[in-house]
C-alpha cells in the first residue's frame, strides 16, 4: 500500500532554527553596539591571526624542506627559509619603526646570501585593513630570522639552525609587536598581539594581550601564555 507522506519540520527542528537566528541577531547587535575602537581591535586580531597562519605554514615548509612554487612550472629548493618581519616601501624598517609588510624569503646558496622574496604578507592585501595594523620589532636594524632546511645544522662547527642574522648576543627570543592604528597618523598604536620567535623551541608563536596598562591603555601589561614577568618591568615577559 502506498502512503503519501508529506515532509514537515518537527518541533525540535523549528526550535533549533529559531535559536540559530537568535544567536546570529545577538552577535550582530553586540558588534554594532561595540565602540569603534573595539570593533577595529577585533578585526585586527582576525587579520593578525591570518598572517600568523601564513608564517606558521612557512615554518612547516622549512621543517619538511618543501620546495617553493614560484610560477606554474618553476620550483626552487631553498637551503634557507627566511622571515623578514618588517618592511616599508620595499626596504627594511629600522628598529622601533612601524612597518606594514612581512616577507617570506629564501636563499638557495650554501650560506644565507642572495636572499629572494617568495611571498609578501601585507596588511592591505592579506586583511583589507587599510593599513590599520603596523609591526615593530625588538632587535637591531636589518635583522631577520634565518631557518636551515629541516632545522638541521650545516656542519659540526655551526650549530645555528634558527637564529637572527648578525645577532651576536645570547638572546634566544625576539619579539615583533603588532600594533593597531587608532588614528590616521598612527602616532600611538595600541599593542594587541605579539609574535614571539623562540630559538629554543624553533617556533614563532602568537601572544594576545589580556590586560592593558592603567596609565597607558595602548601598552600591553599582561599577555596570554606568560608565566613569569620581569620584577622591575611588568610589561616584559621573562619566560613563556
Amino acid at each position: 500500500m502506498y502512503i503519501n507522506r508529506k515532509s514537515a519540520f518537527t518541533l525540535i527542528e523549528l526550535i533549533v532554527v529559531v535559536m540559530m537566528i537568535w544567536i546570529l541577531m545577538m552577535a550582530t547587535t553586540m558588534y554594532l553596539w561595540w565602540s569603534d575602537e573595539k570593533r577595529k581591535a577585533i578585526e585586527a586580531q582576525w587579520c593578525a591571526n591570518s598572517i600568523w597562519w601564513e608564517i606558521n605554514n612557512f615554518l612547516f615548509y622549512t621543517l619538511t624542506s618543501k620546495n617553493l612554487k614560484l610560477s606554474e612550472n618553476v620550483f626552487i629548493f631553498p637551503n634557507y627559509y627566511i622571515v623578514e618581519f618588517t618592511w616599508w616601501n620595499g626596504s627594511f624598517c629600522s628598529s622601533g619603526d612601524m612597518c606594514d609588510k612581512i616577507n617570506l624569503s629564501y636563499s638557495t646558496w650554501d650560506s644565507p646570501s642572495d636572499i629572494k622574496i617568495y611571498k609578501t604578507l601585507s596588511i592591505s592585501d592579506t586583511c583589507n585593513q587599510n593599513n590599520q595594523l603596523k609591526f615593530y620589532w625588538s632587535w637591531a636594524d636589518e635583522k631577520y630570522i634565518i631557518m636551515n632546511k629541516w632545522f638541521s645544522p650545516k656542519n659540526i662547527n655551526d650549530k645555528n639552525v634558527f637564529y637572527v642574522s648578525g645577532n651576536n648576543s645570547i638572546a634566544l627570543t625576539w619579539d615583533v609587536i603588532v600594533g593597531l592604528c587608532l588614528n590616521k597618523d598612527c602616532d600611538k598604536p595600541k599593542e594587541i598581539w605579539k609574535f614571539v620567535a623562540d630559538a629554543r623551541s624553533q617556533t614563532i608563536s602568537f601572544r594576545n594581550c589580556k590586560f592593558y596598562d592603567n596609565d597607558d591603555q595602548t601598552k600591553c601589561k599582561t599577555r596570554e601564555g606568560c608565566q613569569i614577568y620581569d620584577s622591575s618591568d611588568s610589561t616584559i615577559c621573562q619566560r613563556y
